[in-house]
């Protein structure tokens, strides 16, 4: 994921916050294992994973300034949040045929929060 290429979902966490998190992390956590999901989903559910994780303390290398600043006034997630973030990144998981080293990082963050 490129944090570029989700700038319009990023635009709307300014506006929307948390509900905006909830509903993109649930629109793919809970999707069938069946269902093919829109690239477009994937990568913006990706977005509010690791925007979930900054928020409860293990960020990503590079966080651009809207998630920096989101992430310094969010608090820290319900484990009910950070368990959806984790649900969407296995099931992005799912979708590909290989697992690039960014979303296997996103989701030992998260399964680290998830055991703490």
């Amino acid at each position: 994921m490129s944090w570029d290429d989700v700038g319009d979902w990023l635009a709307r966490l300014e506006r929307d916050g948390d509900a905006l998190l909830r509903v993109t992390l649930e629109q793919v956590a809970d999707a069938p294992p069946d269902e093919e999901l829109e690239h477009a989903a994937c990568e913006h559910a990706i977005a509010a994973a690791e925007i979930v994780a900054s928020c409860a303390g293990v960020p990503p290398d590079d966080v651009p300034g809207p998630v920096r600043r989101y992430a310094e006034r969010c608090g820290v997630p319900s484990s009910e949040r950070i368990a959806a973030a984790f649900r969407a990144v296995e099931r992005i998981g799912l979708e590909r045929d290989e697992h690039d080293a960014a979303l296997v990082d996103l989701g030992e963050r998260l399964g680290s929060l998830l055991s703490a």
